[in-house]
This record gives C-alpha cells, sequence and structure tokens, in this order.
C-alpha cells in the first residue's frame, strides 16, 4: 500500500508540473529537397517520435547515388527551436498536415518512406493520387503499442505510470536503457547508439500526438497501392506479426532486415535495408 501511495503521489506531481497546454509558437515544418533524375519518382522521407530528419543523413546517400530525388521532411517543432513540447497543442492531424503540404511542394508522382509514426503518416495519405508507393520501415499500428504499454508497465513501472497517466513521454525516451533497447538492436555499435541518443534524449514530442495515436484506425483501401514493410529482425515492437497485420491492410511485401532494431536506418546493417527498398523501387512500373 505505502508503495501504491508513493507512486500515486510521484504521478500527481509530474501532472501538476506539466502544467496546462500552452498557446507557444513552435518552427514550422521544414523540407530538405535533394535534385536527382525527373524521370523518377521522388522519395519522401518521413521521421518518427523523438526523431528528424538527421534519422535519414546517411541512408538518403543510397537513393541519390541511384539517382532518385530525395526529399526529408521535418515535422513541426522538431528540427529547430523553438520545438514542441509535451503541452503543446499539436497532434497527429497537424503532422498529417505537415507532410500532406510538404507533398504539394513537390511535383510529379512520389514514393513514401516513412519510418515509425512516419510509417503511420504515410498510410494516412495513401489515397493520394501523386503517391505512387509507401516504404513502412518499422511501423507500429496501434493495437501493437497497446501491447508495448503493457511491457512498459513491467520493465519500467514508474515512468511508464507517468507517461500514460500525464502523455510526457520523456520519461521513457529520454532514458538511455529505454531507448537502446527499443530502438536499436544489441549489434548497434556504440558510437553509433552515443550518437543518436543524444539526439532523441534532446526532443519532445506533444502528449496529444500518443493520445490520437491511440484512436486510429486503419482500413483496407481499395486502392492497389504498392507497399514495402521493412521489419528489424531484433524490433520488438513491431514484431513480424505485426507486419503480418500491415501486409493484410495493405496487401504489401515483407522484408526483414537481420541484426537490426526499431531505427533500421541507423543500424550497421542499414545499407542491406537500403539495398533491399532499391531492388523494390526498380521492379515497380511507375
Amino acid at each position: 500500500m505505502r508503495e501504491i501511495s508513493a507512486l500515486l503521489l510521484i504521478v500527481a506531481t509530474t501532472l501538476l508540473a506539466s502544467g496546462c497546454a500552452t498557446m507557444e509558437q513552435i518552427s514550422p515544418r521544414q523540407h530538405s529537397r535533394f535534385t536527382g533524375d525527373e524521370t523518377l519518382p521522388s522519395l519522401v522521407f518521413i521521421h518518427g517520435v523523438y526523431h528528424d530528419s538527421w534519422a535519414f543523413d546517411e541512408f538518403k546517400n543510397s537513393f541519390l547515388h541511384r539517382g532518385y530525388p530525395c526529399s526529408l521532411v521535418d515535422l513541426r517543432g522538431h528540427k529547430t527551436e523553438p520545438r514542441v513540447k509535451p503541452n503543446s497543442q499539436v497532434g497527429y492531424k497537424e503532422y498529417l498536415a505537415d507532410v500532406a503540404d510538404t507533398l504539394d511542394e513537390i511535383e510529379g508522382g512520389k514514393v513514401l518512406i516513412g519510418h515509425s509514426l512516419g510509417g503511420l503518416l504515410a498510410l494516412s495519405l495513401s489515397e493520394r493520387k501523386d503517391v505512387l508507393g509507401n516504404v513502412l520501415i518499422s511501423t507500429p499500428l496501434p493495437a501493437a503499442l497497446r501491447n508495448k504499454q503493457l511491457r512498459l508497465i513491467a520493465e519500467h513501472p514508474i515512468n511508464s505510470t507517468r507517461f500514460l497517466l500525464t502523455g510526457n513521454a520523456a520519461s521513457l525516451y529520454h532514458d538511455t536503457q529505454f531507448t537502446d533497447r527499443y530502438f536499436f538492436s544489441k549489434y548497434t555499435s556504440n558510437q553509433a547508439k552515443a550518437s543518436a541518443h543524444q539526439r532523441i534524449h534532446s526532443q519532445h514530442e506533444p502528449a496529444q500526438l500518443f493520445r490520437d495515436i491511440m484512436k486510429l484506425k486503419f482500413e483496407s483501401s481499395g486502392r492497389a497501392l504498392p507497399t514495402l514493410i521493412v521489419l528489424g529482425s531484433e524490433d520488438p515492437t513491431v514484431t513480424s506479426s505485426v507486419g503480418a497485420q500491415l501486409q493484410r491492410l495493405t496487401n504489401g511485401t515483407i522484408i526483414t532486415v537481420p541484426q537490426s532494431g526499431h531505427d533500421i536506418m541507423l543500424e550497421d546493417t542499414s545499407e542491406i535495408a537500403a539495398g533491399a527498398i532499391l531492388e523494390w523501387l526498380s521492379m515497380q512500373k511507375w
């Protein structure tokens, strides 16, 4: 009983400290464009939570070398100050608008390459006529995230309870032990992890986003959109069963990258992933 009371006291203190939503300004979305062969579709890279376009800085080069025009999206409040905070009035629909507005700025057909949250945003934009295909990297459906919550309560009881009750995920995502397990595999070099941790731990996400994601419902589309589902063999969240659900939803193709965790594009095996995506792209008739 004393332990439960102490836990509730910590949660209540955290909730009060988080305060009410503010009307503060945050930096607008950004879009980095890299030119290529105009006869090829543009590849639009969309980052996940606690990341920005830095996650694709190296990964995009394999595609540029093959001639693909590449665009890197930075969701509002991620790339520059002022950044988004847990109590910012921003959610899934605002991030979706950021990507949609970016697509409007790019001429011709596009293939969306979304990581995690970025994959969900790509799914939500699948009906656009200018979207020719989707590459879903480590994309968790809401059901997978609910299952993850149960594990987190067992593994990180105090920090995960803070997150569930306040919506402030920093108690988890700013914990190196958590990001080691849920973003990377045991094969990731210490240098790569240290660099990523420094960036991840400086970022925040709004509580509204996580509430919105849990309410999302995705249904099979009547449109036959070419889709590649990219899984990491060591990802504890987006497992093969989640991949199977995505395949049923999209009728897509699954590839699994060996010795790779959730952040596939930052792993030492990222070139394997890039090569598989390029092979899939080459087989499509755009």
